[in-house]
């Protein structure tokens, strides 16, 4: 039978499948406001609701999926409803959340109910699937497997009245619905899978500038389009990480004089940040994804941030980069894109290599803390703009002399002409070899400091 009902707020209609009527809901209608980026329609936990008549489930399998966000969670007593179909006695089947939780629950009036296993925060919009088949109820959240059970289920057996947002006249969702489907069909995964690409394509912006259009996509992967006003313009995920902790977290992002999209806990929680202002957003830990206008990403800058990455997965195109704080940066100075002309890093990072794999765009190096960088090949030429160099490894690590000697001897060869050099700390001291050139640097205005 397929789909027998839908609301789709994006749309702005209910649509009952079953005899092809369509009703139209306007700003005011039952209530009903037109809200965030005006995709979704707000139900205000006290008396908004839809109701609509003559749904028949002519299948003991069916299909409910829904996208929503909560405004409240963990209400003792009390449950919130987003969707009902309810025959009358003890003949219902409903999809909300358990008593006094935080998670999903499918309920059944007249039957047994089954409870998720994830628990929801409030203000993050979710995808949710509820498939009966055989009287295994599964649940299914974000595209991820949640959980399944065998409850009793009384099922509605005639003609009957799906509400969206209530039970009946209790229970009432206080949040938001995007969208809220009845099939008369069980979903394989390959349906719940496509069902949530729709969501990535389509669901709100949870932050940031609500007129914006564009478009999200993994590289070699289909796009996922948002509502937004940047038509055509398509921005494709260049890194993604771990953040480690509940904190504050601050960072700075710029592809080319464009903002970039911040996906904060790798369920379409999206932000827009670019370097004209520092944007910082509350997340817990999680997975971050950073979308660039046409995978063009030129400027990282994290501060205070509990951040775990390597050093790889900085995009081809970046420029600029800067890590400070608590972030957790490891892997090989190799693995530095080709157009780097800035690069700090400092605080709790891993860093390591060979000096001489520095990129000759690079300008500025910066690399304390508690790397454990401690070789340079020489020979290396630095490009001649460089303006800042300054290596300070973790206890144990370092450069020998003979590398401190001849790291100098390049500097100075590359035409360095100003700015400054600092290679104390853990590093060997220079020896006579290096005077030479470190009167000539000293000569051309660089502060160069050494043990």
């Amino acid at each position: 039978m397929g789909k027998i009902f839908e609301f789709d707020a994006r749309k702005g209609s209910l649509i009952n499948e079953v005899d092809n009527s369509i009703g139209v809901l306007t700003v005011g209608d039952g209530g009903f406001k037109k809200t965030e980026k005006g995709l979704a329609m707000n139900f205000d936990g006290s008396s908004t609701n839809i109701e609509y008549s003559e749904i028949e489930l002519t299948s003991g399998d069916f299909t409910i999926e829904a996208i929503v966000k909560f405004n409240e969670l963990n209400v003792s007593i009390d449950t919130k409803t987003i969707l009902s179909l309810y025959q009358g006695g003890d003949n219902s089947i409903a999809l909300n959340t358990e008593f006094g939780g935080d998670k999903i629950q499918f309920f059944s009036r007249g039957g047994d109910s089954f409870i998720g296993s994830t628990s929801m925060k409030i203000g993050t919009y979710y995808h949710i699937i509820i498939v009966n088949e055989g009287g295994i109820v599964s649940i299914y959240l974000n595209g991820t497997f949640d959980g399944s059970g065998t409850p009793s289920i009384s099922y509605p057996t005639e003609v009957c009245t799906l509400y969206v947002g209530t039970e009946r006249s209790s229970y009432y969702h206080n949040g938001y619905i995007v969208k809220c489907v009845l099939h008369n069909n069980p979903f394989s995964l390959t349906d719940i899978h496509n069902s949530y690409n729709d969501f990535l394509r389509s669901s709100p912006i949870t932050k940031g500038n609500a007129s914006t259009k564009y478009v999200l996509s993994k590289p070699n992967d289909l796009s996922h389009e948002r509502n937004t006003h940047y038509t055509g313009d398509e921005y494709i995920q260049v890194m993604e990480f771990t953040d480690n902790a509940s904190d504050t977290s601050s960072l700075k992002l710029n592809n080319g004089g464009d903002f970039a999209v911040v996906d904060w806990t790798g369920n379409s929680d999206f932000q827009e940040i670019s370097t004209s202002s520092e944007t910082e957003s509350n997340v817990i830990p999680s997975t971050v994804k950073i979308f660039a206008k046409n995978g063009v990403l030129t400027y990282f800058e994290s501060a205070d941030n509990d951040f775990d990455f390597n050093l790889n997965i900085l995009p081809s195109s970046l420029t600029d980069f800067r890590c400070y704080g608590n972030n957790t940066v490891s892997g090989d100075l190799a693995g530095l894109p080709s157009t780097l002309t800035y690069f700090r890093c400092d605080g709790n990072n891993i860093v390591s290599g060979d000096l001489a794999d520095l990129p000759s765009t690079l300008t500025y190096f910066i690399c304390y803390g508690s790397n454990t960088i401690s070789t340079y090949t020489s020979g290396h030429t630095f490009n001649s703009g460089i303006d800042y160099f300054l290596l300070l490894p973790a206890a144990g690590y370092g450069l020998d002399s003979t590398e401190v000697d001849n790291l100098l001897i390049d500097l100075d060869n590359s035409g360095m002409s100003s700015g400054t050099i600092d290679i104390s700390g853990n590093n060997a001291a220079r020896t006579s070899a290096s005077d030479a050139a470190v009167t000539s640097l000293e000569g051309k205005g660089v502060s160069v400091t050494t043990n």
